[in-house]
């Protein structure tokens, strides 16, 4: 066996070897991409729970406002207008803070899918650049520089 035909299978084996780290890499970003999807479904429903919590303590707020009022015989007060108010504001700022949160992780979530297609173009990239590199170091080696006896 020649160190020409040693050369070749060495290539050859340098290309298989970028073309697993590519499957690899692929398998890698999709399993990333799954989890990521499960994150932010877990997301929503974490901000769907939270917005029936603060939707549950605003109407005890209410009640408990109503209540006491009624029991003071103030139903019709401003001061009872005012509190019931500011409970629904309150429900209002927790609301706007709850979807706040939820658009940030789908930021965080679509950059996640981002960089697992990044890095899957990176191991593309460097298996092509190996693949050159060694492309390269066999036509340069002395092997193919050998003069042909004619």
């Amino acid at each position: 066996m020649g160190l020409e035909t040693i050369a070749l299978i060495g290539l050859g084996i340098g290309i298989i070897g970028a073309g697993v780290q590519f499957v690899g890499q692929k398998k890698i970003a999709k399993a990333s991409k799954k989890a990521n999807a499960a994150r932010k479904q877990m997301a929503h429903l974490e901000s769907l729970r939270e917005r029936r919590k603060n939707i549950k303590l605003a109407l005890a707020a209410r009640a408990d406002t109503v209540s006491n009022a009624s029991s003071q015989g103030a139903l019709a007060s401003s001061s009872a207008t005012g509190s019931l108010f500011q409970t629904t504001s309150a429900l209002g700022r927790a609301n706007v803070a709850s979807r706040q949160n939820a658009e940030l992780s789908n930021k965080v979530f679509s950059a996640h899918d981002d960089e697992a297609a990044g890095g899957l173009l990176a191991s593309f990239g460097t298996g092509l650049q190996n693949a050159g590199q060694s492309l390269f170091n066999i036509s340069s080696s002395p092997f193919f520089n050998k003069p042909v006896n004619t």
